[in-house]
């Protein structure tokens, strides 16, 4: 299992996935497998990507004020604000 955190809380208890570069268990990025090698897809990786369509749209359907809200935590690297890693 990669250790890189698929998802991110926020300070307010939301729990998003990270949609950066992720890379799976051969340490390759999940877009790269999705387009090149999709034979490769584990069901876990094809719950993270379901996960993402969904907050796409929840990011769409949102009030432009929580949509900052979001994006600035997911942006925020140094995981400040009470947001963490999981």
């Amino acid at each position: 299992m990669s250790a890189y955190p698929r998802w991110k809380q926020l300070g307010d208890g939301s729990v998003w996935p990270r949609t950066g570069d992720v890379p799976n268990d051969d340490d390759v990025s999940l877009e790269w497998v999705l387009r090149y090698a999709p034979e490769r897809l584990t069901r876990g990786d094809q719950l993270h990507l379901a996960s993402i369509v969904a907050a796409y749209r929840e990011l769409l359907g949102c009030t432009e004020r929580r949509r900052k809200e979001v994006v600035r935590a997911m942006r925020d690297t140094t995981n400040s604000g009470g947001s963490r890693d999981q």
